[in-house]
């Protein structure tokens, strides 16, 4: 069986589908649809009804990067390897586009696509050390104020060696390898190659020219908290992947550490990790 997220706003889906649909038969594979755009607000911790069929062997999403990252938190756990058609505008985690689709699919089937592992994000909301939530994050997770111009004052701590900074700003991102080319990219961040075991903490608008972008080894999880601000309790939002959101006091403490199982990715056979920057983002370019 292969498993099918789309993004039924996008027209090529509508498109494509008749087509996708006539090669899996032709292959001898089944497929179930999965509507993409009410698992983008969900993490796969929180959506226990679903089970998939022990015969899954592929999952193919069909949209934009967004589709990807909502159907990357539902599959991850069972170890199935996923191929991004692109659909939307920069496509950066798919493996074909529209013009190659049906090509790279075939390729996939048959086993014959590379895969890259991606290190996947387990985040956790406490307060008085009891769980308030749970939830997984491919590319990133944000603490920022959402209408409030106030400022935050966050305290980071690692869980190995204690305090690390205190942070006064608009915000901090706490992304993988995968997420650096992301919304932290996009706040001045690094690009970070994907094999690479860290997180990436970028601050947003932070109130002081000493702090910097740094890279932190993700051998050990990382504690984030809420200060008051001018006496009255913290106030912030945690949005994951730029989809879930939740909202946080001075009460909770976030904690962030390794997911234990990777993401299984699908990579294009003809372009590769430094080609796709030099092509999507114009890095290095001339």
């Amino acid at each position: 069986m292969v498993l099918i997220f789309y993004n039924s706003r996008k027209p090529l889906v509508r498109k494509i589908l008749p087509g996708l649909r006539a090669l899996l038969k032709k292959k001898g594979h089944r497929l179930r649809l999965i509507e993409a755009r009410g698992l983008g607000k969900s993490s796969r911790h929180v959506r226990h009804e679903i089970h998939w069929p022990t015969d899954v062997r592929l999952a193919v999403s069909l949209g934009g990067d967004g589709t990807l990252l909502a159907a990357a938190r539902q599959v991850v756990d069972d170890a199935i390897p996923l191929m991004g058609i692109n659909l939307g505008g920069l496509g950066f985690l798919a493996a074909a586009d529209q013009a190659d689709w049906s090509g790279a699919l075939e390729m996939a089937l048959d086993g014959r696509l590379p895969t890259q592992d991606r290190l996947v994000l387990s985040l956790r909301i406490e307060r008085a050390e009891a769980l308030r939530s749970r939830h997984l994050a491919v590319n990133d997770c944000v603490l920022r104020t959402e209408k409030s111009p106030r400022m935050l004052e966050i305290q980071i701590a690692l869980e190995r060696q204690g305090y690390l900074a205190h942070l006064r700003g608009d915000g901090l991102i706490v992304a993988t390898p995968t997420g650096s080319t992301a919304y932290a990219l996009a706040a001045g961040g690094p690009i970070v190659e994907p094999c690479i075991n860290a997180y990436v903490l970028v601050p947003l608008a932070a109130h002081t020219l000493t702090q910097r972008p740094l890279l932190v080894g993700a051998h050990q999880a990382l504690r984030l908290s809420l200060g008051p601000y001018h006496g009255e309790p913290g106030r912030a939002m945690v949005f994951v992947d730029g989809q879930i959101t939740e909202e946080i006091t001075s009460a909770d403490t976030v904690i962030i550490e390794t997911y234990p199982k990777n993401l299984i990715l699908l990579r294009s056979p003809k372009r590769g990790y430094f080609h796709l920057l030099r092509e999507k983002l114009h890095w290095a370019s001339y």
